[in-house]
Parts: structure tokens; C-alpha cells; sequence
């Protein structure tokens, strides 16, 4: 009897364990915790209700388009798999899944005084992994609005959240978490508990996680923090009191392709007329269990009208034994800043050394602001060169190196710091691209692999979107500031001293940012000065007539923009011997034995 009670309770406990379905279940208004959960029809009125069962793994939890929860929370006290994660996300009435665009969300309210305690989220996890929350609108959360505390893996996307007392995102001793796409407002408004004004988004003591295309409006603390081996990319944010992003007592990670700007709106401001400073890198190590702050990457980089465009610090007295070393800043653009570059607070003794500060733009057209607001004393070991200090004085300290321009930026924005200037939507990524000509283009320093490689992270962006505003690629020298022009025709095919092109064949090419281009040919010329085509923006050029059979040909084509004329590579080309090509083999070698030849990679194009 002994061996079949125990056989029984097994059993009973395997059951219990498996009593309900894997879900997805729905909670919306109107719904009744009674019943199943598992459709529209039998969903769940209340976010309190999963915590009070005992979901399998990976079970997914989808809140109705519409519905209001006012002074709730939904806690997730399971985990999902590596092969099957838990999603917390919205559904429409049609049972879609997936929200696009700027549809409604559902929203959870705290009204200011829910969670009851400031260290919880309006979505709250602690010790579960795999998680994805997405679609929700979270807002007037007493604590954050979404709080993931042990828990591993997780996926923070496409949430509305605003009026967080504490973080809008955090994810506090975890590792690999992303946190992408979200929109973020007036967030950190204080901890009551401690007056401390906490990052927006802080992932602290969380390695390997990454913090992308992000927007965050009105921040009344800190933007982004983040721990170790980390990610920090194409984030846009506007207005934060405390500094916009953290590289405080982590190393290995890389911040780039970030827009940080303050606007007139002096709600923001850390001290008079001025919003935090853009990036900070110091020691604190709220974010890493390490104390040093080394081997971090921060470049392509906008940061305009705040405190400082690059700040350097200790935290306090405590911390002058630890040391800031080996950051590689580059090709960032810092536009009327207090200080475009800023050390303060930092003790003599303390060693920031090995500073590798190289193509980055300063430009400070504003009476107001100052290329360098840095000590001397501070400056160890720094490795400056081929910076732009345009408008005011250059540095006369170890920040001024060789290949440094003081001219004009040449771009077409001129005035930023103002009542207007910096509104919110008066001003796009064009306006900061230079013009041709500038003395930022092609004075840049050919950085090598220590920066160009970074973490691994390539990107092509285009300056027409706020979000993505770096155009790639160049004809082997590298620009000064976050823009790469291109100044000239590229891929073009055939390439330079290509051989066995057939008589009818033509040049195609894909095109710089010009505004036309002047195409000259000529046969037997290899300097040619013979005008075919101006005025318009083609990709390819088709000589008249059937090129003769086995000649020597030379095309070049200028890159025209505004008064400016870029001369343009000369391309050269050998047709064909021979009777005359069947058609369509423009390019082809007939001589080989399989007709055909391998073109090489175009000449000038390179992937950062």
C-alpha cells in the first residue's frame, strides 16, 4: 500500500504540473478570470491572474488592443526555452498578433502609485529567462515600467513607455538583453526613496546586451546605461537632464551612430541653459562588477547643445585608483557643447591614459561653447590627430595633434544653440552632412583595424533618415566627423583597365551624392577632355557608335555639386580583337577557354 501512495502522488504531481495548456492565453476588459484564458472569447480580465497559475514553460500572454488596466501589474514567474521564448504582447480584435506601425496599444497605468514598491515594473520578472515584452503602452509606473531582475535573455521591443518614476527598462543582474525600438518620455523622474535620477534604459550588470534604435524624449534622469561587451547604436535621444549615455566601469563595448541633443526647453537642463552631457566615461561601476573603465569604442556619434559632447570623470575621491584607458573616440561630430570635450573631477593621480581621440568634428559656432574643457595635467599619454576644431580657438593642449583643420566644416546649418535652433523637427541629418569641398573631407586619419574593426558591427546608413545618418563609402581617404562622403562614381563596371569589352559595350556605375555629373570620352586619350554628357545624374555611359575593335578607351566622369566639381577617377578599357561580339557578351573575355572572366571587386568601395 506504501508503494502504490506513492505511485499515486507522482502521479497527482505530474498532473498538477501539466493541468494547464501551453497557452497563448488573453486577458482583455470585460473578460472573466474564470474562465480558460485561451481565446478572445474565454480571455482573462485580470493581470493579477497568471501569477496565480502554474503556467507551462514558454506559455505566452497577449493583452487586447484597447483595454485599460489601471493600477495593475503582470508578473512572469516562468521562463520559455532557447528554442521557444515567452512573449508578453498585444492582440487585436481580428486575433492578429503582431502590431504594425503606430497602431494602439494596450495599456497598463500605474497612476503614479502602482507598483507599490519603487523596484518593481508594471511587467515584472525575477529569475526567468527567455522573455520577449513587446507592443505594450506602459505608463505612470511608481517603479519601471518594465523590471526583468536575474533573468537572462530577454527582449524589450516596440513599447510605448512614459512618466516612470524609476527606469523605463530595467534589466538588473542578467546577461544578454535587448532593448530596441522602444519609445520613451518622460522617464527617471526620481526615486523618491533616495533623490537619485536613474537611467531610462539601465542594464546593469547585464554583459553581451544591446540597446538599438531607440527614441527617448524628455528624460528627467539618465538615458542609457549599460554593462560590459555591450552594444549602443542608433539610439536618438532628446532633452535628458543626467548624462544621455553611461561607459562607466565597463569595458568592450561600443557606442556609435547615436543622436543626442538638447532643445530650448530648459525643463532638462543640469545647470543653467545647458542639458546633460552626451556621453560620459568614467568609474562608477553601477553597470560591471569591474572598477577600471577600458577597451571601449565610441564613434559616428551626434551629440549637440549639451554640458559636454564627450565627459571624462571619476565618481569620487574613493575611486582615484582606478584608471580610464585604451578608449578609441572617433569620427564623432560634437556641435555647440559647453564643452565638446570635457574632463573634470578627475584627481591628479588618477590615470586616464591611452586615448586614442582621432577624425572627430568640434564645432562650436556659438560664443557660448568650447572645443576643450580639459586640464592639462589630465592628458596622459592621449594619441590625438586629424581633428576638425572649427570656429574659436584650436586646443593648445595634448588634444591638438598632427593633421588637425581649423576651417569651415561646410555644413548647412550654421546657427544651433538658440531659442529655436534645435526644436524638435527644424533641423535633418542633411543638415549636417558637408558640403563638398569642406576641409573635413579626405583629411581624416586611416584609423586601421584596432578602430575600423571594432566589435565586428558593420552598417550602411543614409543621411535622409533621422534614425540612420551615415553614409558609407569612399574612394580610400577617410573624412573628418560622422559623414563619409562619396565624392565620386563607384562600382563601376568594367572596372579600370578592363579587357576584352566588346565594341557595343558601355560603363555602368552606381553614384556619389551629387547633384550631376560631367562625363568626358575618348578614344586613344588618356587624359580625356571631350564633353558628352553634363547636367544630369546618370549611371552608365554608352558611347556613340560601335567603339573600334581592339582600342584603347578612357572615360571620366566629375561629381558636380552646387560651385563645387570633384574630378573624377579616369577609367580605362581595352575592346575587343577580333570580329565584331555576338550580342550580349559585353564584358566577356572570348578568348577564355569557358568565355567568361572573373571582374574584381570594385575599386574605392569599403564596408566600415
Amino acid at each position: 500500500m506504501k508503494i502504490l501512495i506513492t505511485k499515486l502522488t507522482v502521479l497527482f504531481l505530474l498532473f498538477a504540473s501539466v493541468s494547464f495548456a501551453a497557452g497563448p492565453y488573453f486577458i482583455k476588459n470585460g473578460g472573466n478570470d474564470s474562465l480558460d484564458g485561451l481565446s478572445d472569447a474565454t480571455a482573462w480580465a485580470t493581470l493579477n491572474k497568471p501569477r496565480t497559475m502554474s503556467l507551462a514553460a514558454s506559455s505566452d500572454i497577449y493583452l487586447k488592443v484597447g483595454s485599460v488596466w489601471l493600477e495593475e501589474k503582470l508578473t512572469v514567474n516562468w521562463s520559455g526555452t532557447s528554442g521557444d521564448w515567452v512573449v508578453i504582447g498585444a492582440y487585436e480584435g481580428n486575433g492578429d498578433l503582431i502590431l504594425e506601425g503606430d497602431e494602439t496599444r494596450p495599456i497598463i497605468n500605474g497612476n503614479q502609485i502602482y507598483p507599490t514598491t519603487i523596484d518593481e515594473g508594471l511587467i515584472h520578472g525575477n529569475h526567468q529567462n527567455y522573455i520577449i515584452v513587446q507592443d505594450l503602452d506602459l505608463r505612470n509606473s511608481y517603479g519601471a515600467g518594465v523590471y526583468l531582475n536575474n533573468s537572462s535573455y530577454t527582449i524589450t521591443q516596440r513599447n510605448n513607455i512614459a512618466w516612470t518614476w524609476n527606469q523605463a527598462v530595467l534589466v538588473y543582474t542578467g546577461d544578454h538583453a535587448t532593448v530596441e525600438y522602444n519609445t520613451i518620455s518622460e522617464s527617471a523622474m526620481k526615486r523618491p526613496s533616495t533623490g537619485m535620477w536613474p537611467a531610462s534604459i539601465a542594464l546593469r550588470f547585464a554583459p553581451y546586451s544591446v540597446v538599438r534604435y531607440n527614441s527617448l524624449t524628455s528624460i528627467h534622469g539618465e538615458g542609457i546605461g549599460i554593462g560590459s561587451y555591450g552594444v549602443v547604436m542608433y539610439n536618438k535621444l532628446i532633452n535628458t537632464r543626467s548624462v544621455a549615455i553611461y561607459v562607466h566601469g565597463i569595458h568592450d563595448t561600443e557606442v556609435a551612430y547615436n543622436l543626442v541633443y538638447g532643445t530650448n526647453d530648459t525643463t532638462y537642463t543640469i545647470v543653467t541653459g545647458w542639458h546633460g552631457p552626451g556621453i560620459a566615461i568614467g568609474t562608477e561601476n553601477n553597470y560591471s562588477t569591474v572598477d577600471n573603465c577600458y577597451d571601449n569604442k565610441i564613434h559616428h556619434n551626434i551629440i549637440i547643445n549639451t554640458y559636454a559632447g564627450i565627459r571624462m570623470y571619476e565618481s569620487n575621491d574613493a575611486k582615484e585608483d582606478y584608471q580610464i584607458y585604451n578608449q578609441y573616440i572617433y569620427n564623432n561630430l560634437f556641435i555647440d557643447n559647453y564643452g565638446n570635450f570635457f574632463l573634470a573631477n578627475v584627481a591628479d593621480d588618477i590615470d586616464v591614459s591611452t586615448i586614442y581621440v582621432k577624425n572627430n568634428m568640434s564645432y562650436s559656432p556659438s560664443t557660448e561653447s568650447e572645443h576643450s574643457r580639459v586640464s592639462d595635467y589630465a592628458l596622459n599619454n592621449w594619441t590625438c590627430s586629424n581633428n576638425m576644431w572649427s570656429i574659436g580657438t584650436a586646443p593648445s593642449n595634448a588634444l591638438s595633434g598632427a593633421g588637425d583643420q581649423t576651417g569651415d566644416p561646410g555644413l548647412p546649418k550654421t546657427t544651433w544653440r538658440g531659442s529655436t535652433a534645435l526644436n524638435n523637427g527644424t533641423f535633418t541629418m542633411a543638415d549636417l552632412v558637408p558640403y563638398l569641398g569642406s576641409d573635413a573631407l579626405d583629411n581624416g586619419a586611416d584609423l586601421g583595424v584596432d578602430y575600423n574593426t571594432a566589435l565586428g558591427q558593420e552598417t550602411e546608413m543614409q543621411p535622409s533618415d533621422a534614425m540612420t545618418f551615415v553614409t558609407i563609402g569612399d574612394q580610400g581617404l577617410t573624412d573628418i566627423g560622422v559623414f563619409e562622403l562619396l565624392e565620386k562614381i563607384y562600382g563601376v563596371n568594367p572596372p579600370n583597365d578592363g579587357t576584352g569589352m566588346a565594341i557595343s559595350g558601355k560603363w555602368t556605375w552606381s553614384n556619389p551624392g551629387c547633384d550631376s555629373l560631367t562625363i568626358y570620352y575618348e578614344e586613344g586619350d588618356s587624359t580625356p577632355d571631350v564633353e558628352v554628357s553634363s547636367g544630369t545624374l546618370p549611371t552608365e555611359y554608352d558611347p556613340a557608335g560601335d567603339m573600334t575593335v581592339s582600342s584603347e578607351n578612357y572615360m571620366q566622369a566629375d561629381c558636380v555639386m552646387g560651385a563645387v566639381t570633384i574630378t573624377g577617377d579616369v577609367y580605362h578599357i581595352t575592346t575587343a580583337g577580333g570580329p565584331p561580339q555576338v550580342a550580349g557578351t559585353s564584358g566577356k573575355n572570348l578568348s577564355s577557354p569557358l568565355g567568361m572572366r572573373v571582374l574584381s571587386h570594385p575599386s574605392g568601395m569599403r564596408k566600415r
